[in-house]
């Protein structure tokens, strides 16, 4: 009697899920098993990015990771193994500047005085928005004297990964 096949798989796979500070759920799924035989030699391996390893509540964070599920030894089915990628995209913030006019004072207008806000980003998460570049025509400026500027941020803090600005 030759050993079945059993195919491998991961309940409500979606290989592409957007950060929401949660961590990814994989849980494995044996098709073509009788139902009556439990297959309990299943191992599971996840990797970052192709190289780092991490466990299962270490998928969270922006980046791709690779779910390697493996049946091996079992006494009635082959062994077998099936690889799945799982891609956990940047959510998307909105910089919001509440002070866009001011009058001519000699100061330059740092990020204090734009009233600078994020909206999108996930409760508790170290992110913040800093002013990246300040342009005035097409030439670098600072925020000072009298004219229009162009005003673009950047993401910093330990969850900024996560994230990307919205346009």
């Amino acid at each position: 009697i030759a050993k079945a096949t059993a195919t491998l798989g991961i309940d409500n796979y979606q290989d592409s899920v957007e950060y929401n500070g949660s961590a990814v759920t994989v849980t494995p799924t044996v098709n073509g098993a009788v139902a009556s035989e439990g297959i309990v030699n299943v191992t599971i391996a996840y990797t970052a990015d192709g190289s780092e390893a991490v466990t299962v509540g270490e998928i969270r964070n922006a980046g791709s990771y690779t779910v390697t599920l493996q049946i091996s030894g079992a006494l009635n089915y082959a062994d077998a193994s099936q690889e799945f990628v799982i891609t956990v995209t940047r959510a998307q913030l909105t910089v919001t500047t509440a002070n866009t006019s001011f009058t001519y004072d000699g100061s330059v207008k740092g990020i204090d005085r734009l009233g600078v806000s994020l909206s999108g980003a996930v409760a508790g998460d170290d992110v913040s928005a800093v002013i990246d570049r300040v342009v005035s025509g097409e030439e670098p400026a600072e925020l000072k004297n009298a004219g229009s500027y162009t005003v673009t941020y950047r993401l910093e803090g330990a969850a900024a990964g996560n994230y990307t600005i919205a346009e």
